[in-house]
């Protein structure tokens, strides 16, 4: 998430605005940045002014967590099944 993050803000630099896709903003960032591939399921979406990033386990096992961030960069957590909002605890 964190990388997603950074290549937000290129891409925000770059065009004036935010990627409003996954796919939108690994095909015009620099190849330094690599598609997630962890297990997770991406949701990349711009909401004006900014953007919501969650990841979802592909397989819910005990242990697994979702995350839900935005263009603060703060990421929030929370149990699998449950998919983490805005409002769930903070990964410190």
């Amino acid at each position: 998430m964190i990388q997603i993050h950074a290549a937000q803000e290129d891409y925000l630099r770059e065009y004036g605005q935010y990627a409003s896709s996954l796919s939108e903003l690994i095909s015009s960032v620099p190849s330094s940045y690599t598609a997630p591939s962890s297990g997770y399921r991406f949701e990349l979406q711009r909401h004006a002014p900014g953007y919501t990033l969650r990841a979802t386990p592909s397989l819910c096992e005990k242990s697994a967590r979702s995350f839900f961030s935005d263009q603060t960069g703060q990421i929030h957590q929370r149990a699998c099944p449950d998919r983490a909002g805005l409002h769930d605890a903070l990964v410190k």
